[in-house]
């Protein structure tokens, strides 16, 4: 009967159920660059992740109309740049979103424009 036990144990830790052992992080937004968002996105994980980085904003008043697939080592950081468009006059808040094949992250920023037709 112990044999079995013994056995059965084993079994059961050698059948155990795969997880991916990465960890995503959004470590900076920045919208110093006239048009572009730079993001920067962490894998705080132990193995490598593919990230899609997009963006969201509220109202309608500004649109941030790309996303970006990208791969990152585990402990390694990559900037991403999203181009991002902003009505006259107008202050929005957007979300910046990382989504991994398991984990994700997202942080707000608050987006101005102050001149019509132009990139902010």
């Amino acid at each position: 009967m112990r044999v079995l036990i013994i056995l059965l144990s084993l079994v059961l830790l050698s059948s155990s159920i795969y997880a991916q052992e990465s960890s995503i992080q959004i470590i900076s937004i920045d919208t110093a660059s006239q048009g572009i968002v730079k993001v920067v996105v962490k894998n705080t994980g132990i193995e490598l992740d593919t990230v899609t980085v997009y963006g969201t904003c509220q109202d309608n008043k500004a649109s941030i109309y790309e996303n970006k697939e990208i791969s990152i080592q585990p402990g390694q950081s990559v900037s991403v740049n999203l181009p991002i468009s902003i009505g006259a006059v107008a202050f929005t808040t957007c979300t910046i979103n990382a989504q991994g094949v398991v984990y994700s992250d997202s942080k707000q920023f608050t987006a101005t424009g102050d001149i019509s037709g132009k990139e902010c």
